[in-house]
């Protein structure tokens, strides 16, 4: 039966229908409770990741949480909101929400987790509302319009390849991104009915959800962006549901202008900024192991993997560490890349033919394929990542879902209705016995590094995760075996030989020869993920800044970062800013601050930073240089941002060694007078 519109409005809008059916004669259950058991479920059978630890970036992202645990000013709060790094856009709101937890860090992780977890649930709930109303103004029946909005989201939730996307801390800006997605498509839909009112006051009615619409599109794309920059696709899943499930639902004609305006026009500015900024965007290349093309050609690898682990999962294929993942060098190299490429354009020629006749998997291949436009396509991220499915995957389990409902709506029998009931539950229960598992894993750290080294042999973080494991534990035996182990099947790649400069730091007694052999065996090494090397130095350098590393001269440790300055490999301005920055404070431990300045100016040539600039303003200061100080102060002061908290921060700072060359130049002219 097809229910119309206004009909199924004014149901939805009557409390006492809400769980149960008011018929004296039978008892009904509502979706949205059988909803709200499915949520609880799901919380259950994740609920034993939470005892797990932060790993990879999370400190990296976090750890200026400890500046607003020491003085929470709302100084601390705005430099720690400002000073992300994780993507071009800050990621402010996300960063938020940690901040909000402060008090919980670094001790209890279990407390981020949570956050997470419940966020995730949430999400859940929203993609049930999302499908609800899609099959209202869809014209659905409400044996369909119930099926899918309890179906695909429930097994969307339970899926075990969003464990990672929940119990990685710092992928909350994920699910956070995901969250202003889903309200920013909810809301569009609610403008998309109203645009559909009839009678007396229709014209009121359709301007109010035009100016819903508008809103979704620009106030949810931009919330979404700021919690992670994927979040400017919004309106691109939006215009995916009007060409498939809403191609049929007309516009006013009066609106015609708007509605291709704010469908095209977006999609239409990030294609022209992408190309503006594309020179920048290229030059991260420099310190990938992959060209775009090779980048292309793997991620079409990638994004079938996806598939298959979506469909067909395996708990000893998931997890976080896929920096091992082999590069496509060509179309046949390896022979897959071009299958794989060859299936995704069948896939998305597929979606494109099936728009007008079975706009519901049209749908679901084309909302897939539009979450992974940013992250699994030509822009110079790391290769592979599970958090990168967590909308798209909603795609899938929607044709998941569509395809059980039309296999028990066509059945002739009973005996066929219950099968495909079984049906069901053989795909529910393997998933949340999956989930199940890979949550006891992420709750439990040391077996957790253990399983991920073993899984992943020639991925560096796994073995450096199951290394810090074991260091942790004093057992620096086996963690310098396990490190040796990855140089013999990576000989080119110089990380785990750099962790024996940690291994030295924290462990002194430990008989590691720190000479000219080890430095020029280490900087020759041509391959290895820069970022990982430059993390790994860096972290060795903090140890000799706060005087926890004297088994190491410092001369040493800056022959090395010479070394690698002078390979060719470790190109790119990302790792050159970085790397002449780290020399720079070496040279600085070493009182040598001419030098220091000189490598900062190198770094700044690459990436003009604030906090350099006023790092080098205290070194003239300390030596006396007032007019230099000032040429620095002044070129401090003409570092702008989009982001106007940025900028009072920046004036702040910059007035602060305003007043103080006031201060030296009123002492200057009253050396007698005290202050």
């Amino acid at each position: 039966m097809i229910l119309s519109f206004r009909h199924r409005t004014k149901k939805s809008l009557e409390p006492s229908r809400l769980f149960f059916s008011d018929s004296p004669s039978r008892i009904i259950v509502r979706p949205v409770f059988l909803f709200f058991l499915c949520m609880v479920a799901t919380g259950a059978l994740l609920w034993p990741g939470l005892p797990g630890s932060f790993l990879l970036d999370d400190n990296a992202n976090l750890g200026g949480l400890s500046a607003i645990k020491k003085d929470p000013s709302i100084y601390s709060w705005a430099s720690f909101l400002v000073e992300g790094r994780s993507g071009p856009g800050g990621r402010s709101l996300s960063l938020l929400t940690f901040a909000l937890q402060y008090a919980s860090w670094p001790e209890l992780p279990v407390d981020f987790k949570l956050f997470n977890l419940l966020l995730h649930l949430f999400n859940g709930l929203l993609a049930f509302g999302l499908i609800t109303i899609l099959g209202r103004l869809s014209g659905w029946s409400e044996f369909w319009s119930r099926g899918l909005a309890l179906l695909a989201p429930a097994i969307w939730m339970l899926h075990p390849i969003q464990v990672s996307s929940v119990f990685y801390v710092v992928q909350r800006m994920t699910l956070l991104s995901g969250t202003f997605v889903l309200v920013g498509i909810l809301v569009y839909l609610k403008g998309r009915e109203w645009m559909l009112a009839e009678g007396e006051h229709a014209t009121s009615r359709q301007n109010r959800g035009l100016f819903l619409c508008g809103g979704a599109i620009v106030v949810g794309g931009l919330l979404a962006a700021l919690a992670k920059e994927n979040g400017a696709l919004l309106p691109l899943f939006i215009l995916v549901v009007e060409t498939t499930l809403l191609r049929h639902r007309p516009w006013p004609e009066r609106f015609k202008g708007w509605r291709m305006a704010g469908l095209h026009g977006p999609w239409i500015l990030m294609c022209l900024y992408l190309a503006a900024t594309w020179n920048h965007l290229a030059g991260h290349y420099a310190s990938r192991p992959y060209s775009v093309g090779e980048r292309l050609m793997t991620e079409g690898r990638i994004v079938t993997e996806y598939l298959r682990q979506i469909l067909l999962p395996r708990i000893n294929s998931l997890g976080l560490f896929h920096d091992d993942y082999p590069i496509s060098h060509g179309l046949t190299q390896p022979v897959s890349t071009l299958w794989s490429l060859l299936f995704l354009l069948s896939l998305a020629g597929a979606a494109l033919w099936l728009r007008r006749t079975q706009g519901w998997i049209s749908f679901g291949i084309l909302w897939f394929f539009t979450g992974h436009l940013l992250e699994s396509t030509f822009l110079p991220l790391e290769l592979y990542f599970e958090h990168r499915n967590y909308l798209p995957l909603l795609g899938i389990t929607f044709i998941v879902a569509g395809s059980l409902l039309q296999v028990y709506r066509h059945a002739q029998n009973l005996r066929t209705k219950r099968l495909t009931l079984l049906l069901g539950g053989v795909i529910m229960v393997p998933l949340g016995f999956l989930s199940r598992e890979e949550s006891l894993l992420w709750g439990q750290p040391f077996r957790q590094a253990l399983v991920w080294a073993e899984e992943n042999p020639g991925s560096m973080r796994a073995l450096l995760n199951w290394g810090n494991v074991l260091y942790s534990v004093d057992l620096v035996d086996n963690a310098q075996e396990l490190l040796d182990r990855y140089s013999v099947i990576h000989p080119e790649d110089p990380s785990a030989q750099l962790v024996k400069l940690k291994v030295r730091c924290d462990h002194p007694d430990q008989p590691i020869v720190i000479d000219d052999t080890f430095i020029r065996e280490v900087t020759r090494k041509q391959d290895g993920n820069k970022a990982t090397i430059t993390g790994i130095l860096e972290y060795t350098l903090i140890a000799f800044e706060q005087k926890r590393c004297p088994s190491i001269p410092p001369e040493r440790y800056l022959e090395l970062l010479l070394g690698f300055l002078d390979n060719p490999s470790f190109g790119g301005p990302i790792t050159k800013s970085s790397l002449h920055l780290l020399t720079g404070r070496v040279y600085a431990i070493l009182g040598n601050l001419n030098a220091a300045m000189e490598q900062f100016d190198r770094s700044q040539e690459y990436d003009l930073r604030l906090d350099t600039c006023l790092q080098q303003v205290r070194w003239l200061l300390s030596a006396g240089l007032i007019d230099d100080a000032r040429a620095y102060l002044d070129k401090a002061r003409k570092i702008h941002s989009k982001n106007f908290i940025v900028n009072l921060l920046r004036d702040r700072e910059i007035k602060r060694y305003d007043d103080a060359f006031a201060s030296l130049a009123e002492q200057k002219r009253n050396p007698t007078e005290k202050k």
